[in-house]
């Protein structure tokens, strides 16, 4: 079964331009088989719409994370993964 990850960008409006967000991802320390991004900049526009791309992908586990972006292209988790799908 796949695992999919949602990571919602808070204040994404007041993202750098040069932002990395492949870069980024990969350094965050929760990982899954999918991950998608949503912000107003890049990535899902919603978490309904990453939720239902997760679904049609094979995902039996989702899970959604709130971050912050930071400067050196990182990521801030603050929230713990919440599971949406699965267990």
């Amino acid at each position: 079964m796949k695992r999919g990850v949602i990571i919602y960008i808070a204040d994404s409006d007041n993202l750098a331009e040069d932002f990395d967000f492949p870069k980024a991802l990969a350094n965050l320390d929760y990982q899954g088989d999918r991950m998608g991004v949503v912000s107003s900049k890049e990535g899902y526009f919603d978490v309904h719409e990453a939720f239902y791309s997760m679904i049609i992908n094979g995902c039996g586990r989702v899970s959604l994370i709130v971050a912050q972006a930071e400067t050196g292209n990182r990521l801030k988790r603050l929230t713990p993964p919440v599971h949406l799908l699965g267990y």
